[in-house]
């Protein structure tokens, strides 16, 4: 016989598992390299990069309280700095 889920389990577990994709976003966020996956993931979905930048730090504020990084162009030298020590390696 199969167990019945109260309405109150079903609640439970719905906010369990958006718990769990938060935490697994703030993973990602909180490392330089997630950061940067999550960006370009957003390109695609955005009119431009800075929209993409631009909702990316904000969600990483909406997680964290604090922005990732204060505007584009430093986001884009840090990008770029990045870029270079692969590109040397």
């Amino acid at each position: 016989m199969l167990d019945k889920i109260s309405p109150e389990e079903n609640v439970l577990r719905l906010e369990i598992i958006a718990l769990e994709k938060k935490i697994e976003l703030m993973q990602q966020l909180a490392s330089t390299s997630g950061f940067f996956e999550y960006y370009f993931k957003l390109i695609s979905k955005k009119p431009n990069r800075r929209e993409a930048f631009e909702s990316a730090n904000e969600t990483y504020f909406e997680l964290f309280k604090k922005y990732r990084y204060s505007n584009y162009d430093t986001f884009r030298q840090v990008i770029s700095a990045n870029y270079k020590k692969t590109k040397t390696k």
